[in-house]
Protein backbone atom coordinates (compact mmCIF):
# COMPACT_ATOMS: atom_id res chain seq x y z
CA UNK A 1 0.00 0.00 0.00
CA UNK A 2 1.53 3.53 -1.05
CA UNK A 3 1.55 6.51 1.24
CA UNK A 4 -0.43 9.36 0.68
CA UNK A 5 3.30 11.01 0.12
CA UNK A 6 4.04 8.35 -2.61
CA UNK A 7 0.93 8.91 -4.04
CA UNK A 8 1.06 12.59 -4.11
CA UNK A 9 4.12 12.40 -5.99
CA UNK A 10 2.94 10.32 -8.28
CA UNK A 11 -0.07 12.18 -9.25
CA UNK A 12 2.16 15.57 -9.81
CA UNK A 13 4.51 13.43 -11.96
CA UNK A 14 1.25 12.23 -14.00
CA UNK A 15 0.57 16.02 -14.85
CA UNK A 16 3.72 17.10 -15.51
CA UNK A 17 3.62 14.43 -18.31
CA UNK A 18 0.24 15.64 -19.40
CA UNK A 19 2.33 19.18 -19.97
CA UNK A 20 0.47 20.87 -16.52
CA UNK A 21 2.22 23.54 -14.71
CA UNK A 22 1.68 24.03 -10.97
CA UNK A 23 0.01 27.34 -10.01
CA UNK A 24 0.47 28.11 -6.56
CA UNK A 25 -0.56 31.73 -5.01
CA UNK A 26 -2.66 33.63 -2.90
CA UNK A 27 -5.78 35.93 -3.87
CA UNK A 28 -7.60 38.49 -2.41
CA UNK A 29 -10.17 37.42 0.29
CA UNK A 30 -13.14 38.92 -1.76
CA UNK A 31 -11.65 36.77 -4.76
CA UNK A 32 -11.52 33.90 -2.97
CA UNK A 33 -15.12 34.01 -1.71
CA UNK A 34 -16.08 34.86 -5.54
CA UNK A 35 -14.94 32.09 -6.57
CA UNK A 36 -16.28 29.78 -4.25
CA UNK A 37 -19.20 31.24 -5.32
CA UNK A 38 -18.58 30.35 -8.80
CA UNK A 39 -17.86 26.94 -8.08
CA UNK A 40 -20.47 26.56 -6.32
CA UNK A 41 -23.05 27.98 -8.77
CA UNK A 42 -21.65 26.58 -11.97
CA UNK A 43 -20.50 22.67 -10.31
CA UNK A 44 -17.42 23.31 -11.33
CA UNK A 45 -13.71 22.67 -9.64
CA UNK A 46 -11.66 25.89 -9.17
CA UNK A 47 -9.16 24.77 -11.74
CA UNK A 48 -11.55 24.61 -14.12
CA UNK A 49 -12.76 27.98 -13.33
CA UNK A 50 -9.77 29.45 -13.71
CA UNK A 51 -8.77 28.07 -16.49
CA UNK A 52 -12.45 28.82 -18.61
CA UNK A 53 -11.73 32.39 -17.37
CA UNK A 54 -8.49 32.72 -18.46
CA UNK A 55 -9.46 31.40 -22.05
CA UNK A 56 -12.49 34.05 -21.84
CA UNK A 57 -10.47 36.99 -21.01
CA UNK A 58 -7.60 35.80 -23.72
CA UNK A 59 -9.81 35.26 -26.15
CA UNK A 60 -11.41 38.99 -25.80
CA UNK A 61 -8.28 40.21 -25.33
CA UNK A 62 -6.72 38.80 -29.25
CA UNK A 63 -10.11 39.94 -30.86
CA UNK A 64 -10.06 43.71 -29.36
CA UNK A 65 -6.44 43.89 -30.67
CA UNK A 66 -7.56 42.17 -33.98
CA UNK A 67 -10.16 44.67 -33.92
CA UNK A 68 -8.33 47.73 -33.47
CA UNK A 69 -5.15 46.40 -36.10
CA UNK A 70 -7.96 46.22 -38.83
CA UNK A 71 -9.30 49.48 -37.41
CA UNK A 72 -5.82 51.39 -38.83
Amino acid sequence: MKTNAENQKKYRENQLNKGSKRLDTYIDAENSKQLEYLVKEMGLSKRAIIEILISTEFTRLKCYNLAKTKKL
